[in-house]
């Protein structure tokens, strides 16, 4: 006859409370067994001395050298100067008594563009003879008699040419009602147009080429062009 023993639940459960379900090493090295019951065991140190270290695997390929440097590009080259500025003389003038009028403008040109306007409102364009008297001087001629500073005068010269731009000046000694003017200055450039007196006119003007014009008058007249 066999005889069985059997645990009793009390006796189980206090198996249960001993069981370890978990561990863990801490940071000071010891093993830390945790319990059913949550309660912990220090099994003591359990860290081993460190191994020794496994040797450096190989490096990759050698760097490739430096490739040369390339050669420097040509200077630029410098562009041409711009022409320098202009000049001008603007003056109020009239006295109540004389028509006629000289302005030094000490610009050592005839080339100059002369207008003559009303000091006041409206500043009207007043009708005036203009003569360019030397390379210095103007002479105005009005038609009435203007008040004291009534009219005001603007004198301009062209700005000195910078490099690489011409101008160029035509002179018709013999009367012609017809001037053919060659200029080769290779563009359609401003033209001015003054008779034998110096007095600007306005012809009509047509550009042949760019290296000649003609000028057309309504009757012989002799003078000059001026092409800038």
């Amino acid at each position: 006859m066999t005889t069985v023993l059997g645990l009793t639940a009390q006796r189980m459960l206090a198996i249960e409370a001993a069981s370890v379900v978990d561990g863990d090493v801490n940071a000071s090295g010891h093993l830390i067994l945790i319990k059913f019951d949550n309660s912990q065991i220090d099994a003591g140190y359990v860290v081993g001395p460190q191994g020794p270290q496994g040797p450096i695997g190989p490096s990759g390929g050698p760097v490739g050298p430096a490739g040369p440097t390339g050669p420097a590009g040509p200077t630029g080259a410098t562009g041409p100067a711009g022409p320098a500025g202009g000049q001008y003389l603007m003056t109020t003038f009239g006295n109540g008594s004389a028509q006629s009028f000289t302005f030094a403008h000490n610009f050592g040109t005839k080339a100059v563009t002369v207008s003559v306007f009303q000091t006041a409102s409206p500043y009207a364009q007043v009708v005036a003879d203009v003569e360019r008297t030397d390379t210095n001087n103007v002479t105005i001629r009005t038609v009435t008699v203007p008040a004291a500073g009534e009219y005001t005068v603007l004198i301009q010269a062209a700005g000195t040419p910078g490099a690489g731009w011409a101008s160029y000046t035509f002179t018709q000694s013999s009367p012609s009602v017809t001037w053919t003017v060659t200029h080769n200055l290779g563009r359609n450039p401003s033209v001015m147009v003054v008779d034998s007196g110096d007095t600007v006119v306005i012809p009509d003007v047509h550009y042949d080429s760019l290296n000649q014009l003609t000028v057309t008058f309504g009757s012989a007249t002799s003078g000059k062009v001026y092409l800038n």
